[in-house]
């Protein structure tokens, strides 16, 4: 394989040739010969050239090939010689929109015959999806670096990023309806109802009439009574995925955000071991139907690394089509950025008005455009009025609505939702 030096050196002798002979000028012709004649022989005596037993083995070693986003990933290259080779480039292929956290995916090196070389260096993740690492390449070439030869040592592997987990605590959710299972679940766990399950020490932040003062008369020590959790409810989660939720940088956009959400408030309902579905609106429906367990966080967590911003597909459509996993007074969960949708209130008006316990988490889209343009612009302004009108009118409804600002932790807005919830159920006074 020519290198561009060559095509530089070739290019730059034949132009020397040909001032030469038309300057009559021998100074010109003989740089030109000499130059070619340098070509020639590099390509003839020294060139790599392509053998049937490959010079090098590689092996890769990468922990794990399913990882959460902003994870490093300590990667290992182990390369062993099987004759002696020139001045080699090896050099690992990552995947786009990754970065060398620590060290460097590059070496130059020469080997002896049976020598054996490692290298290690850490790689960055900040994105979710399905990526390739690799192939990994040997370049052989000669002490001139004109011409190269690369073989191929190590094919490419699979890495899997997964959207970012947030820590919640855990999130309350007092449905209207029981729902019965067949076979034997165990659901005694400490949750928001009124029926005992045990007692503990007080903490600041627990509501007085929890107090147990008869426990308090006997040891002198502040006790509450924590209550039974009320029953295993059917969540419904619908998630915004349309193409203007790609607003802002491709690493910082209200998408990123509401995958983070949906997959966070999915884990804690799935370890209170309640039944949750999903759909995804944006490029058409995705319906994930009802289920429950370890199975169903690794079918969301699939699911949502894969989601890109696409389509205009409206609300209404993902909740006409949900309607089928809808069991009465199930628990919606909307997560949007309530803009371009002009059918968002309408929609949940009518969820609302079908008894189901509407929620919505909105993640405003202007705060990643100002950051993206630099500057607040007048359009902004506008969108931020129609924002605001969007959150009286679904409040207006009836629905819980609550606005996550980027700088607030996901878990405190999860804590003004339960909190909520118990004003609602009385368990406050």
């Amino acid at each position: 394989m020519w290198s561009k030096h060559v095509i530089v050196m070739t290019l730059l002798g034949l132009f020397l040739m040909s001032l030469g002979i038309w300057m009559h000028n021998f100074g010109f012709l003989f740089a030109g010969m000499f130059i070619i004649s340098f070509i020639v022989i590099t390509k003839v005596f020294f060139a790599p050239r392509k053998t049937r037993k490959p010079r090098l083995e590689g092996k890769r070693a990468i922990p794990k090939h399913h990882i959460m986003e902003d994870d490093i990933v300590p990667m290992g290259m182990s390369v062993q010689a099987n004759e002696m080779t020139q001045m080699v480039q090896l050099y690992e292929e990552l995947p786009y929109y990754t970065d060398i956290y620590e060290g460097s995916n590059d070496f130059f090196y020469a080997f002896v015959p049976k020598e054996k070389k490692r290298y290690n260096f850490k790689m960055l993740a900040p994105m979710r999806g399905h990526f390739e690492v690799g192939p990994m390449k040997a370049r052989h070439s000669d002490y001139s670096f004109l011409f190269i030869e690369e073989e191929e040592i190590m094919p490419k592997e699979d890495l899997f990023v997964y959207p970012e987990v947030l820590d919640i605590d855990r999130m309350d959710v007092l449905s209207k309806s029981l729902r019965f299972y067949a076979g034997p679940y165990l659901s005694n766990q400490p949750g928001t109802s009124t029926e005992f399950f045990s007692i503990r020490d007080y903490t600041r932040h627990d509501p007085y009439n929890r107090i147990n003062w008869k426990a308090f008369a006997k040891t002198k020590k502040l006790m509450v009574n924590e209550h039974e959790k009320e029953n295993i409810c059917d969540i419904l989660l619908l998630v915004d995925t349309r193409l203007n939720t790609g607003i802002g940088s491709i690493t910082n956009n209200p998408l990123k955000y509401q995958i983070k959400a949906a997959i966070s408030v999915a884990e804690a309902l799935l370890k209170a071991r309640n039944r949750v579905a999903m759909v995804t609106y944006g490029d058409g429906c995705e319906i994930i139907p009802p289920g429950y367990g370890y199975s169903q966080l690794e079918l969301f967590k699939a699911v949502l690394s894969r989601t890109q911003p696409k389509g205009t597909t409206p609300l209404w459509n993902a909740v006409y089509q949900s309607t089928p996993y809808l069991y009465k007074k199930t628990t919606v969960v909307v997560i949007s950025s309530l803009d371009l949708d002009p059918t968002t209130v309408n929609s949940i008006k009518i969820l609302f008005e079908r008894d189901f316990d509407v929620r919505v988490l909105i993640i405003p889209s202007t705060p990643f455009e100002n950051q993206a343009i630099g500057f607040k612009s007048a359009k902004n302004w506008i969108c931020d009025m129609e924002h605001q009108n969007n959150l009286f009118y679904l409040k207006e409804s009836g629905a819980k609505v609550y606005d996550w600002d980027m700088l607030e932790p996901l878990d405190s807005v999860v804590r003004r939702m339960n909190l909520q919830q118990r004003l609602l159920k009385g368990v406050i006074s």
